[in-house]
């Protein structure tokens, strides 16, 4: 199946692009795709994206859609969902 992921803020410039489609396996899970990019990307994204102990961090904000999610939500993704992902910003 084919997840489109959509990078805002930090994620962005890390993964190098905005968006980008995934061929996935029937059944994957928003956990699963982090897992896939950080295979992908390496320590930087994982980094941004994980706890020293693989848990997501809290303050990255994940939406399938317009709604948002737990990231450690077990429901399946289904083919052509859009994931978002929004990393920490700061600014005044």
């Amino acid at each position: 199946m084919k997840i489109d992921v959509n990078y805002v803020a930090q994620l962005k410039t890390i993964r190098g692009r905005a968006t980008e489609t995934l061929e996935l396996e029937q059944g994957a899970t928003v956990r699963g795709v982090i897992d896939h990019l950080v295979r992908q990307q390496g320590t930087k994204l994982r980094d941004m994206l994980l706890n020293g102990d693989g848990t997501i961090r809290p303050s990255i904000l994940i939406f399938v859609g317009d709604a948002q999610v737990n990231p450690e939500c077990a429901d399946p993704l289904t083919d052509g969902q859009t994931l978002t992902l929004l990393s920490p910003m700061a600014g005044g």
